[in-house]
């Protein structure tokens, strides 16, 4: 039985709808990892999450855990929803003292949009909108700052979700080395169940089809893959003009923060 004093763990952080489904998929395929029996299970955050999954030890997440695995893979977004969600690093380093983290930032407007989207395709709801959780979630260096209270900065890795996506395999390689892999980037490929919509409904069907997917033929999954996001297709809620001043206004310092600490540019978001 592989004990927490044999294996590391890694932590995808967040920020929620910046790509983090993308690379716990990608790193699901190195040898040295192993992912657990879902992405999220928040078992660190003491208000959020399936309590199912918070009932046993946390290497019991893991059933796949064997000698030959060096990190556990936890994918877990909540655990940068601070102040929503307090104590999480905390939570952590009482368990494990030298974790890795990866957190994935984005435009925060385009965070911002991305989130409500995936939530509801109505903005008619727009009055039960928690504006202040949404742009908390995007003031990455407040997030980051609570994990500094715990952890050395070098154990902590920060990724531009736009760079990830124009230089997939640079990136990787900055990740693999971080995270000391043996794996060659060119090993990785592309998850094939990314999902293409913001509809929280149509990704939640799309994940439960692949869960099921053995009992489909290939031609029928990908025809459900087609069809499902376009039936749920609704209106793109878009900030307005003045929604966006208003939260860059807010969103600025802590973007120059992390500009300033992290060496994240943010000038092309707007700042």
């Amino acid at each position: 039985m592989v004990s927490k004093n044999s294996i590391n763990q890694i932590f995808i952080i967040g920020a929620m709808k910046c790509g983090t489904s993308y690379l716990y998929d990608l790193l699901s395929q190195s040898k040295q990892i192993c992912p657990g029996i879902t992405k999220e299970p928040a078992y660190f955050s003491e208000n959020m999450g399936n309590p199912v999954y918070k009932e046993n030890d946390y290497l019991s997440l893991f059933p796949s855990l064997i000698g030959s695995h060096k990190y556990t893979l936890d994918g877990s977004t909540s655990y940068s929803k601070f102040p929503e969600v307090k104590e999480v690093p905390k939570n952590i380093y009482e368990f494990c003292k030298n974790p890795y983290f990866i957190y994935i930032v984005r435009d925060p407007i385009e965070r911002i949009e991305s989130h409500l989207n995936f939530h509801r395709n109505d903005p008619a709801n727009a009055e039960e909108i928690d504006w202040q959780h949404l742009l908390d979630i995007s003031k990455y260096h407040m997030q980051i700052s609570q994990y500094l209270e715990f952890f050395p900065r070098e154990r902590i890795l920060v990724i531009k979700f736009e760079d990830f996506i124009k230089n997939q395999e640079k990136n990787l390689e900055v990740i693999t080395k971080f995270l000391k892999l043996e794996d060659n980037v060119h090993d990785f490929s592309a998850p094939q169940n990314h999902y293409a919509t913001e509809n929280y409904y149509a990704i939640t069907l799309m994940r439960k089809m692949g869960q099921l997917g053995h009992f489909f033929p290939s031609g029928l999954k990908s025809f459900v893959k087609t069809v499902i996001p376009k039936l749920f297709a609704g209106r793109v809620f878009k900030l307005n003009p003045q929604q966006i001043l208003d939260f860059k206004s807010e969103l600025r310092k802590d973007m120059l923060r992390l500009k300033s600490e992290f060496g994240i540019d943010v000038e092309d978001w707007g700042f």
